[in-house]
């Protein structure tokens, strides 16, 4: 079978691609390379909360890095940018506390 997603969820189910009609309604079929657009997105979210709980600057641009990595790496225009956008505002804010926020006592 081949992966596909229905709501979310991921299913296995047999589809013959010879066969357009075949495909079930409802169903997304998932490229592989898709998923690493997301694991960068997800990546660059948990550096900037690391950033920002530990105020680490290092942690912060990496989340900036991996989050313009996320945004390069989209396949198409009109996929989901909702990912993207949260660990853009998750790094930025991040950078911006690191430097301009209450430090940690040493």
């Amino acid at each position: 079978g081949i992966n596909a997603e229905y709501g979310g969820k991921r299913m296995s189910k047999k589809v013959d691609v010879r066969k357009p009609s075949a495909e079930l309604k409802g169903f997304r079929i998932i490229d592989p390379r898709e998923e690493v657009q997301d694991f960068y997105s997800f990546v660059s979210v948990i550096f900037g909360a690391v950033a920002l709980i530990l105020k680490m600057k290092i942690a912060a641009w990496l989340s900036l890095v991996l989050c313009v990595m996320g945004y390069c790496n989209r396949k198409s225009i009109d996929s989901d940018i909702k990912n993207v956008a949260t660990s853009f505002l998750m790094s930025i804010m991040s950078i911006v506390l690191s430097y301009l926020g209450p430090q940690a006592k040493k």
